[in-house]
């Protein structure tokens, strides 16, 4: 190291020795070498683009490169280079969403077209058959759906119609009864008799909440013809249920006449509330479960007849007395054909 440091000394200390000859010529050399180098370094033009060529070849370079880093399996190899792309390849690929959706919404068409078929083929569905539950709850559904309070009062009614249909199956089905013998029951036919006495009771409470919503509808705006058409009901719903007592079994027999007195009710509490419909005490009469209750004293308000009619205003000439119009109500004997 320090044999190296003393020869470097000894050759500057020659190159700064102007007595030396040979020393100045290679100095000087050296040093025109340096000027002829530094001038042709200056005529070079360093702020020009790089060629179109070079820089067309460094673009494939990089795209290859990149090629080959990114590209996934089942693709196209690594050396491919890309030809010229067609305006197919351009095109956007196709959105997501739409196949994300696809399969959530074909499982939903499913099964709103599976719940129709059960719907429909439940219609038929008796107590204690497997689709009865879904008839029910489309009953439910139907009922939920209904906000007008007649149509809802209407189609309860349907519904205990049902329901006494539904009692009509069960009490002729065969077996029902020992030998045919009215009053005797089979240990086999238990259910059955269960579930008579089960639809009887849900039969009345349909019955009962469908006559209160109508007679309140009917008193609140005086309407005489919901009123006449609610007996006929009632009687007709009697007459299915009366023919059915002697073919059921003694506690059939007994829950059955609870039924038919509720329906007796139905038929006076229609009659009263017609005769009282020109009375003023109806406006803050009682309610139970038929509605709006009777008054004991009927008081006919002013310009008003017993009997449900207003006295009628004269007219002026050449005018027509105006008609007051009235809702629709359903069938004399049954609601289900216009419900």
């Amino acid at each position: 190291m320090r044999w190296h440091r003393a020869r470097e000394s000894t050759r500057f200390a020659r190159a700064l020795d102007p007595e030396d000859p040979q020393q100045a010529q290679r100095t000087a050399d050296s040093v025109d070498e340096l000027v002829s180098l530094t001038r042709r370094l200056s005529r070079i033009e360093l702020d020009d683009r790089p060629a179109p060529a070079f820089r067309a070849e460094t673009r494939q370079r990089m795209l290859a490169l990149a090629e080959q880093r990114e590209t996934p399996a089942g693709r196209e190899p690594a050396g491919h280079r890309p030809g010229p792309r067609t305006a197919a390849s351009r095109r956007l690929p196709a959105p997501e969403w739409g196949r994300r959706f696809a399969i959530p919404l074909a499982v939903v068409c499913v099964v709103t077209a599976t719940l129709g078929l059960l719907t429909l083929g439940s219609r038929d569905a008796l107590p204690g058959d497997t689709l009865y539950a879904m008839k029910r709850a489309a009953e439910h559904v139907q009922l939920g759906l209904t906000w007008d309070r007649d149509e809802r009062g209407f189609a309860l009614l349907h519904f205990a119609e049902t329901r006494l249909d539904e009692v009509t199956e069960l009490v002729q089905a065969p077996g029902a009864l020992a030998g045919g013998a009215p009053g005797v029951s089979l240990a086999a036919g238990a259910a059955t008799d269960e579930a008579v006495l089960t639809t009887l009771a849900e039969m009345d409470q349909q019955t009962a909440a469908g006559i209160s919503l109508l007679t309140a509808a009917a008193v609140e705006r005086s309407d005489k013809a919901t009123l006449d058409i609610l007996p006929t009901w009632a009687a007709g719903q009697q007459r299915l249920l009366g023919a059915l007592v002697d073919q059921m079994t003694r506690t059939e027999q007994d829950r059955a006449r609870i039924s038919l007195a509720l329906l007796d009710n139905v038929d006076q509490r229609a009659r009263m509330l017609g005769l009282n419909l020109p009375c003023d005490c109806l406006e803050d009469s009682p309610t139970d479960n038929l509605g709006p209750v009777p008054c004991d004293v009927c008081q006919p308000g002013p310009g008003r007849e017993p009997g449900g009619s207003a006295t009628p205003s004269p007219t002026a000439p050449g005018r027509e007395p105006s008609s007051t119009v009235t809702r629709p109500v359903p069938s004399p004997t049954r609601i289900s054909p216009t419900a």
